[in-house]
């Protein structure tokens, strides 16, 4: 998105700058501010800056669905490799619609033993959460 040439993108402030940010989520025009703190050496470089600007990803479900393959392959890997019909008896799944499909893993000396997979950049303070269901089949 650009922005227009003459609207206030940020302005400086004694340890670095204020960041305008201006969200229209919902219709309603909302402006915050974000701060950014320049962490500076002995000669006044900057060399870090801080932020108190909070991110929150959310990453699409695993579906294992050909509907949704080509979003699914965008965020994880070993999509296709383990994509099978769910087998009879698989307990049913609420959250996931269509629900035919699901991934297998064989831990023997045949077959994936890695299922579909994501990796994530984590910091010191980040909280994430996770979903998973499994089922064993003997």
């Amino acid at each position: 998105m650009q922005e227009a040439a003459d609207t206030l993108q940020f302005f400086g402030q004694e340890e670095g700058r204020v960041r305008v940010i201006s969200d229209t989520t919902g219709g309603q025009a909302k402006t915050s501010y974000k701060y950014d703190y320049y962490i500076k050496d002995h000669l006044g470089n900057t060399r870090m800056v801080l932020t108190d600007e909070q991110q929150t990803d959310r990453y699409p479900a695993a579906t294992m669905e050909p509907g949704a393959t080509a979003t699914e392959n965008l965020f994880y890997s070993q999509v296709g490799n383990t994509r099978i019909a769910i087998p009879p008896g698989y307990p049913s799944d609420t959250t996931t619609n269509p629900n035919q499909n699901v991934a297998r893993l064989n831990g023997g000396t045949t077959g994936p033993k890695i299922g579909p997979g994501i990796t994530l950049k984590v910091m010191s303070g980040d909280q994430f959460s996770i979903r998973a269901k499994c089922s064993v089949e003997q």
